[in-house]
């Protein structure tokens, strides 16, 4: 009989697995996205600051490369929407070393990597004025105007 108890306890335990790890996954990502810039954010120190095994947080993470990948994706994704934010005053390499990116090299080297643009060149393009601008605007307002539209 208590081996029929365990039994049913051991299939319901199996049936929420992938719930209770969507829902570890969830809880590590948010830890994650509040401590991007933390120059200690590690697979360790989430482990310590979240009471997690080293092999639970890497079993959470194996799809998408491994939490190692997932952080340095982030912090990347953070880097490139201040890269396009026309107002952000810092340069690239201190974006770059905000974000935990010792070598402006391998920061480089990995963004074209992910985004396929240099840094660089994504900074530019964000900064060029873009079709439809405020003038372009102005410029159809008054042929419309003229038109009587």
């Amino acid at each position: 009989m208590i081996a029929a108890c365990m039994r049913a306890d051991a299939e319901a335990q199996e049936r929420v697995r992938p719930q209770l790890a969507a829902v570890a996954r969830t809880r590590v990502k948010r830890y994650i996205e509040a401590k991007l810039a933390a120059p200690d954010l590690t697979p360790e120190t989430i482990c310590a600051d979240l009471g997690l095994s080293r092999s639970s947080l890497y079993r959470l993470f194996d799809s998408e490369g491994g939490v190692a990948r997932f952080i340095q994706d982030r912090r990347l994704a953070r880097i490139r929407a201040s890269l396009q934010d026309p107002e952000e005053p810092r340069s690239i390499g201190a974006l770059a070393e905000a974000y935990g990116f010792r070598s402006r090299a391998h920061f480089s080297r990995s963004f074209r990597a992910l985004f396929d643009l240099s840094p660089q060149d994504l900074r530019q393009q964000s900064r060029q004025v873009p079709s439809g601008s405020q003038e372009d605007q102005g410029d159809l307002r008054h042929w419309i105007d003229l038109l009587g539209l």
